[in-house]
Formats: C-alpha cells, sequence, structure tokens
C-alpha cells in the first residue's frame, strides 16, 4: 500500500499523516494536504465577510474579542448592570455583542445577576405584575389577566352580548314565526303555499292565448296552439318553401348510376363538414351519402348543379335557401 500522495493543490508529494481522513476516496485520505485546505478556508472567509459587508448582510455581532477582552471589566459591568440598572440587552447594544457574552462575563466576575427583580425590573406597574386575577362569572383563577376565562368569554359572546348581534333572527312574513337562519324572508311550506298565481314575484299575467282561436297555451313562450300553428305554416310562410317546388317528384336522369359518379367525383366525401361515406354508413344514418340539387329545381340533372352531403348537411339545406344555394355554387366554381 502507498505511504505517499500528491497534493492536488500544491503538487508535492507528501506522507499519508498530512492529510485528512476520508473514508470514501481510494487510499482513505482526501485529495488536499491539510496545510492547503487551512490556507484556502482562510482565503475564502476573508472573501465571504467582503462580500457580505458590500450587501449589509455581516452580523452586527462579528466582533474582534480581544478589543472586547479591553472593553468589559468588572468595574465597567458593575457601573452599568448594578449602579445605572441596565440590563444585559442594553449592555449587548453598546458593545455590538451578543447579550450571552454579557452573561458570560458576570458569572466570570461574580456578580449577581437577580439585580432585576420586583421594583428593578424595567417591566414593573405598581405591584400588579404579580397580583392573581380571577374570573367575574365563574370565579376561577385566570392567569391572562382578563375578565373572565376562555369558556366564559365564548357563553357571554353569544345572543345580545355578541359583537355582531343584529336583533335576532328575522320573523317569517307570512306565519309571523321566528326563521331557522339570517337572509330568509319566508318559511319554506309557507313560500309554496303562498307564492301561487298572482302572489308568485315572477308573475307576468299568467299564460297567454291562442291569437287565431283564444284557447290558453301551456307555455309561456308559445303564440299558437298546435292545431292553428300547422295551418298557419302552410305554403310561403313555411321556413322550408322551396319555390313550390318541393312536392315534385325526381326526373328519371337522377338514378343511382349518376348519384355514384357525383360521389366519385367528390371522393366519396361530404362537401360541407368533410365526413366519409364510411364513416357515414356506420353512424346511426347507416346510408350512403346524398345528392343535392344546388338551384332546389329537380329536373336540372347536370354535373355542375349537383353536390355530395350527408344527411345532416342536407336538412340544413332546406333552411335559409339563398345563403347555400351562394355557398354550393361558390364551391363549383372553384374546385
Amino acid at each position: 500500500m502507498k505511504k505517499t500522495k500528491v497534493c492536488t493543490r500544491c503538487h508535492k508529494r507528501k506522507a499519508l499523516n498530512k492529510f485528512y481522513n476520508h473514508p470514501s476516496s481510494k487510499y482513505g485520505v482526501s485529495s488536499i494536504c491539510k496545510e492547503c485546505r487551512k490556507f484556502f478556508e482562510k482565503e475564502n472567509t476573508k472573501k465571504l465577510r467582503k462580500q457580505l459587508k458590500k450587501k449589509g448582510l455581516l452580523s452586527q455581532y462579528s466582533i474582534n474579542f480581544v478589543e472586547l477582552r479591553k472593553k468589559v471589566t468588572k468595574k465597567f459591568l458593575i457601573q452599568k448592570y448594578i449602579k445605572e440598572n441596565l440590563l444585559p440587552k442594553q449592555i449587548a447594544k453598546l458593545l455590538n455583542c451578543s447579550f450571552s457574552v454579557i452573561y458570560r462575563y458576570l458569572e466570570k466576575f461574580n456578580i449577581p445577576r437577580n439585580q432585576h427583580t420586583g421594583k428593578n425590573h424595567h417591566l414593573y406597574i405598581h405591584g400588579e405584575a404579580s397580583r392573581a386575577y380571577y374570573c367575574v362569572d365563574c370565579g376561577k383563577e385566570n392567569s391572562l389577566g382578563h375578565k373572565r376565562c376562555s369558556k366564559c368569554v365564548k357563553k357571554f359572546q353569544t345572543g345580545i352580548h355578541a359583537t355582531g348581534y343584529r336583533g335576532g333572527k328575522p320573523n317569517c312574513l307570512i306565519c309571523g314565526k321566528q326563521l331557522e337562519s339570517y337572509g330568509i324572508k319566508y318559511h319554506q311550506k309557507c313560500y309554496w303555499d303562498y307564492a301561487h298565481g298572482e302572489n308568485n314575484p315572477c308573475w307576468k299575467g299568467g299564460k297567454p292565448k291562442c291569437k287565431d282561436c283564444g284557447i290558453q297555451l301551456k307555455n309561456h313562450d308559445s303564440t299558437r296552439c298546435v292545431k292553428c300553428r300547422g295551418k298557419f305554416f302552410r305554403g310561403k310562410r313555411n321556413p322550408h318553401y322551396i319555390h313550390g317546388l318541393g312536392d315534385y317528384p325526381y326526373t328519371s336522369e337522377f338514378n343511382d348510376e349518376l348519384k355514384l359518379q357525383i360521389r366519385e367525383r367528390d371522393n366519396f366525401q361530404c362537401q360541407c363538414c368533410g365526413i366519409k361515406e364510411n364513416n357515414h354508413f356506420r353512424a346511426k344514418q347507416k346510408t350512403n351519402l346524398t345528392v343535392h340539387h344546388i338551384n332546389y329545381n329537380k329536373k336540372d340533372c347536370k354535373p355542375l348543379n349537383l353536390i355530395t352531403l350527408c344527411n345532416k348537411c342536407n336538412l340544413k339545406a332546406n333552411t335559409d335557401v339563398d345563403y347555400w344555394f351562394a355557398y354550393y355554387t361558390y364551391l363549383m366554381e372553384n374546385k
């Protein structure tokens, strides 16, 4: 086994005794010798102190103990601690050191430490600090110095004596009995019995009547009954009205072969939403894609007038006819 090693800082070969022990290293010794480690530790502490002084983070108690020994003598402590009646913390502020150092010097010089008791204490208030206090309600001793103990305070600060008391819980406006909580005007049962018809705060004059026959309707939003609505929305009044040509049958030209050619031209894909025929067949419809007449004329079976759509998009084209006619013509022209 080797008895010497080269230091990584000074690059000198030295004996293993001149290195600190390090069990996890190869030879059980650290890579830096003792002299180099002490030298670099001193330099690092000096650099750190300079950096901390610049930033203002250096402790106020970091002073030289040689100077402190010259200042802190027995006469100095008797003068400040006994005659001037200063506390150890006040003396430590004068010397910029911790108060624990002052206590050590007091023990060293055999100066009695119990000088700040009773009237000499800086928090003395006419002897009331040592007086016993008792609770007004239960009579038990209270060390905190309050009128009541913690249990009696909780009992006292309820009801009328509470700080947030607002005259108690309100009464129901219908039956006059006291309510269970704040912010409520009625009992739940009273409200449901009373708030019907004209007494309901959301009353809007009742349900409307049909404009044509005068029968009372079930819903507030509707204007006509089912019979009158079916008669009213016929012909040109119907939103799905297509120039009166909706009832005409398809021609013989519009057969399965023509539909297949149009679907092949459009790659078996809906030109509006983009769904493919395989996905459309697997869906709830379970049918192939449909072919739509752009100008809504069933006799016009030219390829430019036909476009492949799914069921949903074909149903949408029956409403707002002018918009879909312009949109699909634009698609066919820009193909």
